[in-house]
């Protein structure tokens, strides 16, 4: 059987009076579960809360910013003799890193069962981006033989996928076991597609 746990910060001190009410620590009941004690606990959440949700801006806007770098790289090669400015801020694009510590604020964020549906979005978005590149390399690989490409996205890695499933446990979703397959479903996917369209062996796609 469980007993109830004290931590340390809950036994009186000498004076008598208990030091869990003004820490904001945590206290345990008979069934192992926490609970929180103060004000600290609840700051920290909220914390979380907002840096996942600057993250998540913040990777938007590079998500973004790809697309319309892209989109004027492509104008760009349609219309070679079109002098075009190079935007400013053409080289702010989400590279692995930037998806795969949004995930981590995300899996932090202790928003419940929506983590799981923002992780698995997040890696969609990623895997759309590459493979909306593999087709617009082959469309170009037909029609101009030795055309110039965009920049290409970043594609996950093996950081990025466990970072969702990390994502999905905490999240504490009913169908977090159903998510966890899916998502190696799409790297397995992911693996397969690529092989198959740059010919090359399944090494290095992970790494």
């Amino acid at each position: 059987s469980k007993f109830h746990s004290v931590v340390d910060h809950d036994l009186p001190s000498k004076d008598g009076s208990s030091s869990g009410n003004s820490s904001g620590g945590m206290h345990y009941d008979r069934n192992g579960g926490g609970r929180s004690g103060g004000g600290a606990s609840s700051s920290s959440s909220l914390l979380n809360q907002k840096a996942s949700q600057q993250c998540l801006k913040l990777l938007e806007a590079l998500e973004q910013n790809y697309d319309t770098t892209l989109l004027e790289q492509q104008s760009a090669a349609a219309s070679p003799t079109t002098s075009t400015t190079k935007a400013k801020h053409s080289r702010l694009v989400p590279n692995a890193a930037s998806y795969n510590l949004t995930l981590h604020a995300l899996a932090h964020s202790t928003k419940g069962t929506q983590v799981a549906q923002e992780a698995m979005s997040i890696l969609d978005r990623m895997l759309d981006r590459c493979q909306t590149y593999m087709d617009r390399v082959l469309q170009q690989q037909s029609a101009e033989g030795g055309a110039t490409f965009p920049s290409p996205p970043s594609e996950p890695t093996i950081i990025t996928y466990n970072s969702v499933l990390h994502a999905i446990a905490k999240s504490g979703a009913r169908d977090a076991g159903f998510l966890a397959e899916e998502v190696w479903r799409k790297m397995d996917r992911w693996r397969e597609d690529r092989c198959a369209i740059i010919g090359t062996t399944t090494e290095g796609i992970m790494e």
